[in-house]
């Protein structure tokens, strides 16, 4: 897989912005690598990387700090946290829809074609939950897998109970039209 970082113009580190940008071109492709190395998926190294990036950004002030070799450290095990913290969240998102499928009183076990079937339906909204764009996608999983009601999925990330509501229904409208596309 070939990566090719992102560029910024190039700047003075005096703000940590300016580090920041100069920290992450510097450590892209050890980011990079270290994701790859727990996620197969180019989506989920993107998505590790990304989480990570988030979780650094916040502790700038620290990193501006550090030493190059701790600073390095920092990032390998931050990555490392992120990307195995991902592949929990996709095992237990899958662990949650076979629950709901096996759960299905309309799941006939006897008849192996509606087994199959039911299972490739599962696989097709699972797709169409990872294509939707983050904070949808955030705000699905929020309500449908945790269960929280729209007072707090709008607390947490900090938006309006309007915005959680209309980001739902374009979630759901994305993956309904995904689901008809892709059994056509």
């Amino acid at each position: 897989m070939t990566v090719i970082p992102p560029q910024f113009p190039h700047h003075d580190p005096d703000t940590s912005q300016d580090w920041f940008s100069e920290m992450y071109l510097k450590h892209f492709r050890l980011m990079i690598m270290i994701a790859s190395h727990y996620c197969d998926e180019p989506h989920d190294v993107e998505d590790v990387v990304s989480q990570s990036c988030v979780v650094l950004i916040r502790k700038t002030k620290l990193l501006m700090r550090m030493s190059q070799e701790k600073l390095r450290t920092y990032i390998i095990r931050t990555v490392k946290h992120n990307a195995l913290n991902h592949i929990r969240k996709r095992a237990r998102e899958k662990r949650m829809i076979q629950e709901l499928a096996e759960d299905d009183p309309t799941n006939e076990q006897s008849n192996a074609f509606s087994g199959i079937a039911f299972l490739e339906e599962i696989d097709a909204v699972q797709r169409a939950i990872h294509q939707l764009p983050g904070q949808q996608q955030t705000i699905l999983i929020r309500k449908v897998l945790h269960g929280e009601t729209n007072e707090e999925i709008a607390e947490r990330l900090g938006i309006t109970t309007d915005s959680v509501r209309k980001n739902l229904e374009r979630a759901r409208k994305k993956i309904a039209e995904s689901i008809y596309i892709e059994g056509r």
